[in-house]
């Protein structure tokens, strides 16, 4: 018998986990884009307002050159990228969630301060 409960409250705390049906805070991470036109500390200055950020647990900067540095490490050795030049990147900011729940209210405000021209976030488009 004791068997049975034991199996049997397992069960249902995995029954949530499982479905779905259990809104816990989890961690996340959106790419926000900077102004093509802002200049480059402009571009780092911007990670201040998004660390103050309601729901921004951390920022991390990425700049064109970093970026287009990953790129091609992705990419591997490909002629076709050869000519791809850093300018034709933008800067952008790693952002770490505190809570995925909120994503949505976070990108809105995010979208509203100065030199953010984008922000891509797993199922928002």
């Amino acid at each position: 018998m004791k068997k049975w409960i034991c199996l049997l409250a397992v069960f249902c705390t995995l029954i949530p986990c499982l479905f779905g049906c259990r809104a816990e805070k989890q961690e996340m991470e959106i790419l926000v884009y900077v102004d093509e036109n802002a200049t480059d500390a402009e571009a780092r200055s911007l990670g201040t307002r998004l660390n103050v950020t309601e729901n921004v647990k951390s920022v991390t900067f990425v700049s064109r050159e970093e970026a287009l540095a990953q790129f091609l490490q992705i990419q591997g050795e490909n002629e076709a990228f050869e000519s791809v030049d850093a300018t034709m990147l933008r800067h952008r900011y790693v952002v770490v969630l505190e809570d995925s729940r909120k994503m949505k209210e976070t990108v809105r405000e995010i979208l509203d301060l100065d030199l953010v021209a984008d922000v891509r976030a797993p199922g928002l488009s």
